[in-house]
């Protein structure tokens, strides 16, 4: 969940499959952060986490409750490194990507 400004967030759903892959069940976009909470308010056991849980924390926290895991801190903020793990993950897949500078 990445802070889109004006009360939006660009974020995406995702599930785990077999523990271990995550499977996109929604793609990501940009929207108003209350229409992502009702959406998420069908789900249990939720995870978030990026720069807009900051701050949307008490509004999450008191939509959610207790389906609701917010993750630490220092895994909140969008690492370079995350993309480049993503890419190995997507290259041993065997799935092609072409790199545009």
């Amino acid at each position: 969940m990445i802070d889109a400004r004006r009360n939006r967030v660009y974020t995406g759903i995702y599930k785990w499959e077999g523990g271990e892959k995550l499977i996109n069940t929604m793609e990501p976009t940009a929207m108003e952060i209350d229409h992502l909470l009702e959406m998420l308010r069908e789900y249990e056991n939720i995870i978030v986490n990026g720069n807009g849980t900051h701050l949307y924390r008490d509004k999450i926290v008191n939509t959610l409750g207790v389906k609701l895991r917010l993750s630490p801190i220092g895994l909140n903020e969008c690492k370079a490194s995350s993309i480049g793990e993503l890419a190995i993950i997507k290259y041993n897949e065997g799935i092609g990507m072409i790199i545009i500078p």
